[in-house]
């Protein structure tokens, strides 16, 4: 009997993960990521399967560290934080003392929703998220500034979000991905059983 082989990917190179994905794990992916309260069934329903083969391949997913967690995403403007802003951060040195030091203080803001370390200038790259221009100034002079090892900053203001998803552009096929790392199961060149 002859049938169609699954294309997987082992995506260790990016994950360092063992569990391979197929088209149907990026079909779960892409589903949660536009509605992470799918029930299983509705989920299967979406990616064709029955909700017991969706909730073995989540468990999976889950467990390989493709899906690090569930949350809510909150309106900025009702939760009265519609005010961002990004800040260039430029330390006095690049040791590892001052670098750990900076990176701890930060993680310790509430108010800082991302923090990039960046090659070249400037060194680290803040989103701010605040009430308004006056609690972003009080921020700004209260705590950012009190970081430690900084030389200088520059702030930039956000006048309106043109775009802002959490989703991740998932390849559109396992495909995509199959040039350095494709593990075919077949038992021939065919690729049929």
């Amino acid at each position: 009997m002859s049938r169609r082989a699954r294309t997987v990917v082992a995506f260790q190179d990016l994950t360092e993960k063992d569990h391979c994905v197929d088209e149907v794990d990026l079909a779960i992916l892409k589903e949660l990521q536009v509605d992470g309260q799918l029930s299983l069934v509705e989920l299967g329903r979406r990616v064709r399967l029955t909700a017991a083969p969706v909730q073995r391949r989540l468990r999976a997913l889950e467990r390989d560290g493709w899906i690090t967690g569930y949350v809510a995403l909150i309106d900025p403007v009702r939760a009265r934080r519609g005010f961002e802003a990004f800040l260039e951060i430029e330390l006095a040195d690049q040791s590892r003392g001052t670098l750990t030091l900076f990176e701890e203080r930060v993680q310790l803001l509430p108010e800082v929703t991302e923090c990039h370390r960046m090659s070249g200038r400037p060194d680290y790259l803040l989103k701010v998220v605040t009430h308004d221009v006056k609690y972003f100034n009080l921020f700004y002079l209260d705590q950012v500034l009190s970081l430690p090892g900084i030389l200088r900053s520059k702030t930039h203001i956000s006048l309106s979000r043109i775009k802002y998803t959490t989703a991740l552009p998932l390849p559109r096929s396992v495909r995509e991905y199959s040039e350095p790392s494709v593990n075919r199961h077949s038992a021939g060149p065919n690729h049929s059983t």
